[in-house]
């Protein structure tokens, strides 16, 4: 018996305005993110002190909420934070 699988993915370009961008909707895809730990795939790179915090990813998507379901993607992205609230030093 042949089973189906339930994952969409559908990709709507916008042509209003190029502001808009563009839709993604997903449907049976889970992302994994894990920020501490051996199999962490999230690292602060650089700390929250004088420029702000610089953090990479490496998040898996699955086609399924278990821990063996298939790897269908990659969620891989350079995050910044800036630092507020900070009195400037003298």
């Amino acid at each position: 018996m042949a089973t189906t699988n339930s994952c969409i993915l559908q990709f709507t370009p916008s042509y209003y305005a190029a502001t808009q961008g563009n839709e993604f909707n997903f449907s049976g895809l889970y992302l994994y993110h894990t920020y501490k730990g051996s199999n962490a795939n999230q690292v602060e790179i650089i700390p929250r002190h004088q420029f702000g915090t610089l953090t990479v990813n490496n998040w898996v998507i699955r086609d399924g909420l278990s821990g063996s379901a298939k790897v269908i993607a990659r969620a891989q992205a350079c995050m910044s934070m800036p630092v507020t609230g900070v009195a400037p030093s003298a």
